[in-house]
């Protein structure tokens, strides 16, 4: 069955670690909930929209793709459903996990 998200080409992540990165700001690892995100709607330079548990909303800039295991692989999204993307300490200080987030348009 079709969910609204897959419907209107919106995908929704759940927040399920934020990781400091030394000179960068924060990793926020991304697990896929729903829809089917195009790989460019998360490349740096784009946004993301996160929500807090209590309603609270940001914008954030993607400034990069976190690679823990050694190479960024752009099909890590499809497999198994997450994606690492780093974004600036400023943005990322106050995300924790549980957060949702989609692609802000």
């Amino acid at each position: 069955m079709a969910t609204n998200a897959s419907i209107s080409g919106v995908a929704r992540f759940r927040v399920s670690d934020v990781v400091p990165v030394p000179l960068r700001g924060y990793m926020l690892r991304l697990r896929l909930t729903d829809g089917e995100p195009a790989p460019a709607l998360l490349r740096p330079g784009r946004s993301l929209r996160l929500v807090g548990p209590d309603g609270a909303q940001r914008v954030v800039r993607i400034q990069g793709i976190g690679a823990p295991s050694g190479r960024a692989r752009a099909d890590r999204l499809g497999r198994i459903g997450e994606i690492d993307v780093v974004v600036s300490a400023a943005d990322g200080e106050a995300v924790s996990i549980g957060w949702t987030a989609e692609p802000a348009s």
